[in-house]
């Protein structure tokens, strides 16, 4: 009897669940700490806020890891991809200060590609649609870059 096939994208995604959940569990005790000390605050501070800061770093995370795969999927080096997904991580979080010193509609729309900018949304209390809809498309498009690779892979092995 034959084993049933992994498609590449259950591939991907199991690969980015599994290390969102090891990130989960490791940012899980910083709430509990945060809600010992947010306990005691004087004037009290709604936990509304910490939570949707975790909530984007968790998100951001995610888009960062699902693009680190992609590039890890490219390679054999674990070294090479470590280099590039640093560079791309950079690249993402300071593009809004790429924009700026263009300026005009180009930079602009540059500044909407921003993961820092949005992230700070979250960490302000804003809880903002549109920086959802971004770390969502990065996470989708990482983990659709990522089975389009490994298909490729398997496409030159055969």
């Amino acid at each position: 009897m034959k084993p049933p096939c992994l498609t590449n994208w259950a591939v991907a995604v199991g690969k980015l669940l599994g290390v969102v959940t090891f990130l989960i569990t490791m940012v899980a005790p910083l709430l509990i700490f945060e809600a010992i000390a947010l306990s005691g605050s004087n004037p009290p501070m709604s936990p509304a806020i910490p939570l949707l800061g975790h909530f984007g770093l968790i998100l951001l995370a995610a888009a960062i890891l699902s693009l680190g795969m992609f590039i890890s999927s490219l390679t054999d080096s674990t070294i090479l991809s470590a280099v590039l997904t640093f560079g791309l991580v950079l690249l993402l979080l300071f593009v809004d200060l790429i924009a700026k010193s263009i300026g005009g509609p180009v930079g602009e729309a540059l500044g909407h590609l921003s993961l820092l900018k949005h992230y700070n949304t979250f960490i302000q209390g804003i809880f903002d649609t549109s920086a959802i809809i971004l770390f969502a498309s990065y996470i989708f498009l990482g983990i659709f870059l990522t089975a389009q690779s490994i298909d490729a892979l398997r496409f030159q092995r055969q």
